[in-house]
């Protein structure tokens, strides 16, 4: 998890207002901060890194190469295939991360990189050539992004309150997604609680012309729930068990050590299960209740000997930490 923020403006210096969006940023990447300002002021892009693959400085963000400029949350796990496709065509790399990856294949194909990415991304894009900025999120959203643009000012964030620690942005309530909130109890459009400041919806991409000022938002991809009809159901429960661990041994790319949350249940239990097919050593964690300490039935449950038995029957190193309404 990294945070990454975007800004613009002709009448506000980016070198004013961004390190403030970016430091807001910090709980989402302490391994290192970056900030890039363009020469005129007026745009500028800021990252906190949490580094997962090359730990070194070449992985440093914002990432420049020529005349882009590219602040990455993500984790594209066909980064080496297409670094291959991008090497073949000439381009030359200084670190093994799968941001410069990103950075030059925005460059070689544009836009139509993103349908290449397997992955989970949030990602904002510069070109100081074209003088556009371009944004993108991926497929089912896992990746937060959210934005602001009243025609003057551009804002742009991993978090709303990165948006807000700029300055130029009232923190004021958008009543329309507080009704959709106390109606479905979620946002289901691209609203959010505060006025003036959209999330940028999964599966789009967004590119604004500095030049004219038009801001547009591009549908690049949707679920498909069509039925095959042909498919038996143990066809479908082999294709999900062999979809499934390929998806966990994706997720397992780090050159850091790999660890996981679990609670006893289906979700997390089914994803360690996977996970140490492919790790030697694998740490779980779990936060537990002293249900002695509890006065509320709702808070009294715990999960603890349900982690526990996971935790052996796997044989994770395991970790618990106890959680207490003192903390």
């Amino acid at each position: 998890m990294c945070g990454i923020a975007g800004f613009f403006s002709k009448k506000h210096s980016a070198e004013k207002h961004l390190p403030q969006m970016t430091a807001r940023l910090y709980h989402r990447g302490p391994d290192d901060q970056g900030l890039w300002v363009s020469k005129n002021g007026e745009v500028g892009l800021g990252q906190r890194r949490l580094s997962i693959l090359d730990l070194s400085a070449n992985g440093h963000q914002p990432m420049i190469a020529k005349d882009q400029v590219l602040s990455y949350n993500s984790e594209v796990y066909n980064f080496r295939e297409l670094r291959k496709d991008l090497e073949t065509k000439g381009y030359t790399f200084k670190s093994d991360t799968d941001s410069e990856v990103i950075l030059h294949g925005l460059d070689a194909w544009g836009p139509d990189c993103i349908s290449k990415l397997n992955g989970m991304w949030g990602l904002i894009h510069y070109n100081e050539t074209t003088q556009t900025i371009f944004a993108s999120r991926d497929r089912c959203g896992i990746k937060p992004l959210y934005y602001f643009w009243d025609g003057q000012n551009f804002l742009i964030a991993s978090e709303v309150k990165s948006i807000l620690a700029s300055g130029l942005v009232k923190a004021e309530v958008d009543l329309d997604g507080l009704n959709e909130y106390f109606s479905f109890q979620n946002v289901i459009s691209d609203r959010t609680l505060f006025a003036g400041i959209r999330m940028l919806p999964q599966g789009c991409n967004l590119t604004l012309d500095l030049r004219s000022g038009r801001l547009d938002i591009q549908k690049y991809w949707d679920f498909d729930f069509t039925p095959d009809t042909k498919m038996t159901e143990d066809d479908a429960v082999d294709l999900f068990l062999g979809e499934f661990d390929r998806a966990v041994e994706r997720h397992l790319i780090s050159d850091v050590k790999v660890g996981a949350t679990i609670s006893g249940g289906m979700d997390s239990s089914a994803i360690v299960s996977a996970a140490t097919k492919h790790l030697p050593h694998l740490n779980t964690f779990t936060g537990y209740f002293n249900t002695n300490d509890m006065n509320s039935g709702d808070r009294s449950f715990s999960e603890r000997f349900d982690a526990q038995l996971v935790s052996k029957t796997f044989g994770t190193n395991h970790f618990e930490r106890l959680v207490s309404y003192q903390d």
